[in-house]
């Protein structure tokens, strides 16, 4: 017996396994995170991250795990663009750290655009925050996660902040 998640994991390209993941789901099987890391996995060269990520927030998902295969895979095809507009928004992800890392001065570039852009931005101090850690900028990270909390709606990012405002805190 071949399972929906097997067909999703072994499907050519995104297209194929797409289509699989809708069938599954109008069977009435909710998809769990490896399907759809495994959908996220394949080549992703011609999706940008706004589709991927409007896709993704219509299905009713919010979790961060298996946007980190989209994460690689735009990596992998060299679109490092794109996989900066997905950790904008799931920073906390290993994928989307280890991005800051190895692009510091580029991810820092794009994130103060945005904040020029939209001040507003839900998601662009806590993203810079991150970065600026990452880099051990901690003085200006406090202002960045001070200024995220403010914006913050969720329950867990909150509490995220504030731990890491707290890790802040003992490492001065």
């Amino acid at each position: 017996m071949v399972t929906y998640s097997t067909l999703v994991s072994k499907a050519e390209d995104y297209a194929t396994a797409k289509d699989w993941f809708e069938r599954m789901r109008q069977d009435g099987i909710d998809p769990n995170e490896k399907t759809t890391s495994a959908l996220f996995a394949k080549d992703l060269s011609t999706v940008t991250a706004e589709e991927l990520l409007n896709w993704y927030w219509s299905q009713g998902y919010g979790r961060g795990e298996p946007l980190q295969a989209a994460i690689r895979s735009h990596r992998t095809a060299r679109r490092v663009d794109e996989a900066f507009r997905i950790a904008l928004h799931y920073p906390y992800l290993q994928a989307a750290q280890r991005l800051f890392r190895d692009f510091p001065v580029q991810i820092r570039s794009y994130l103060m655009c945005v904040l020029t852009d939209q001040p507003n931005h839900p998601d662009v101090h806590y993203a810079l925050s991150v970065v600026l850690m990452e880099g051990g900028e901690n003085t200006e990270a406090e202002t960045h996660l001070r200024a995220a909390l403010e914006t913050a709606t969720q329950e867990k990012r909150k509490h995220d902040i504030e731990a890491r405002l707290r890790r802040l805190n003992c490492q001065q």
